[in-house]
């Protein structure tokens, strides 16, 4: 039986306190909660058109215990998180992942509410189209929005320190350069917009003027104002 592709959402529970805290100021913890799940939206809503347009299954993987009715709000399936560190969890998707028979799999950010769907269906194509091995969406912070992978490589993460919080263009460089290290086919997408800082938030907010339709969830909620 061939294998069916699988798209996993990483993100957090948006709770007040714990998403977005590098936001605050200007935004209050609770306004950083708001937000952060207007992105969780706009990522669900893009996976859930990507689910008709592939047939890849969906799920949203998340750290923290999800409130009631989260996963009804994003009409995806929820699942944990592994792992102490986000290498860790990672790592642990995968494998979990390939376990269940699936393949390839892309795990894609909640940081880039606006990153396009054709930017994730080009990942699962050169995937399955044996372009590669591994992919990578580099993030004009220095990390990356999306990495997939065609099949098992659990040492891809081993030894290698992804902080959640990892700054100065540390995070792509050091997987590539282990990636290519190991041997991997590495392919790597258009660098897009994450979102972790005031300066990528007002980046975000003019370019959602101009283009509301790339995440109209996250959007509406900026019109509202700063809060």
């Amino acid at each position: 039986m061939a294998s069916k592709p699988l798209l996993l959402l990483f993100g957090r529970t948006p709770r007040e306190g714990e998403v977005k805290t590098r936001l605050c100021p200007p935004l209050s913890a609770a306004g950083a909660a708001g937000l952060y799940e207007a992105f969780l939206v706009d990522v669900c809503a893009g996976a859930k058109r990507l689910e008709l347009a592939l047939g890849c299954t969906v799920r949203l993987a998340l750290t923290g215990q999800p409130a009631p009715g989260l996963g009804e709000k994003m009409g995806v399936p929820l699942c944990p998180q592994r792992g102490a560190d986000l290498g860790e969890r990672m790592e642990e998707a995968f494998r979990e992942g390939f376990a269940e028979g699936f393949g390839p799999i892309v795990l894609r950010n909640s940081d880039s509410p606006d990153l396009e769907d054709a930017r994730v269906e080009e990942a699962f194509q050169l995937l399955e189209g044996g372009a590669c091995e591994l992919v990578l969406g580099p993030d004009l912070g220095g990390g990356y929005y999306l990495i997939g992978l065609g099949h098992p490589e659990p040492s891809l993460f081993r030894g290698l320190p992804l902080g959640d919080h990892s700054e100065g263009g540390s995070v792509f460089r050091r997987t590539l350069d282990h990636a290519l290290a190991l041997g991997l086919r590495v392919s790597i997408l258009k660098a897009a917009l994450d979102v972790d800082l005031p300066s990528d938030l007002e980046v975000l907010q003019k370019r959602l003027r101009t283009s509301p339709h790339l995440a109209p969830n996250t959007a509406a909620w900026l019109d509202g104002g700063i809060r």
